[in-house]
């Protein structure tokens, strides 16, 4: 997963760049960030992304678990250099979401179709 992470930070300028002018076929931005807790850290999608060269700003995407102070669509700001992932869809396939891969690529045969099966996306 930390290689993930990692693959996903490094390629930051790139999402960046495209979020600032995104085409057409480009929609659905969205990036993860760590938000600490007492067991570590957990890790929220944050959709509905805008980029004022600054900071990202968004709707929280996730029922954060053990953050008690965030809840799915509260609105949050953060640098770029505090996300864990990224992901956009080009013509309905998936873009970045390094993450979800290497979860995807852990999963049963079963829980992968079921995972798949809720998806809006092609990976």
């Amino acid at each position: 997963m930390n290689a993930a992470i990692s693959q996903a930070q490094q390629a930051t300028n790139i999402f960046l760049g495209v979020l600032a002018a995104p085409k057409p076929n480009q929609t659905d931005f969205s990036a993860k960030r760590p938000y600490p807790t007492k067991a570590g850290n957990e890790h929220i999608w944050i959709s509905h992304l805008s980029y004022d060269g600054k900071l990202l700003h968004g709707k929280v995407g996730d029922d954060p678990v053990n953050i008690p102070n965030l809840k799915l669509d509260d609105a949050v700001s953060f640098p770029p250099s505090e996300l864990s992932d990224w992901m956009y869809l080009e013509d309905g396939k998936i873009v970045g979401g390094y993450t979800i891969r290497i979860i995807r690529k852990h999963m049963s045969v079963k829980e992968g179709a079921d995972f798949d099966s809720h998806l809006q996306f092609k990976q």
